[in-house]
């Protein structure tokens, strides 16, 4: 039988000791508390995508009109799920939305969250 590293065993769901001697601190919320406000530049994006595939509805026909739709869609797909992601890491992390207020880069992004709508 192989021994596991102890960094491997708590990943896997061994038990190792006290959280403070856990040289594998990731548990399954971790990774929210890495959810920055600049990944709500995606669906802003996709917006401003969708609105320039509408306006070229006018030249392009109907087709550029279901890619304006299709791209709208996938905005408000993304922006729906990172709102989820965000709710959850504000109720789970409220110190990592403290620490985005006071970066000195990540908190202008927090206006991102609006804008997107």
């Amino acid at each position: 039988m192989t021994t596991r590293p102890l960094q491997c065993q708590r990943a896997i769901g061994l038990p190792l000791g006290p959280p403070a001697l856990d040289p594998c601190p990731m548990t399954p919320a971790a990774p929210l508390t890495y959810l920055y406000p600049v990944w709500f530049a995606i669906p802003m994006g996709l917006c401003g995508l969708s609105l320039a595939w509408n306006r070229a509805s006018e030249l392009m026909g109907e087709m550029a009109l279901a890619i304006s739709l299709v791209l709208g869609m996938a905005a408000l797909a993304a922006y729906l799920a990172l709102a989820v992601a965000a709710v959850l890491r504000l109720r789970r992390h409220p110190k990592a939305w403290q620490e985005d207020r006071a970066h000195p880069v990540r908190h202008a992004f927090l206006a991102a969250i609006p804008i997107g709508l």
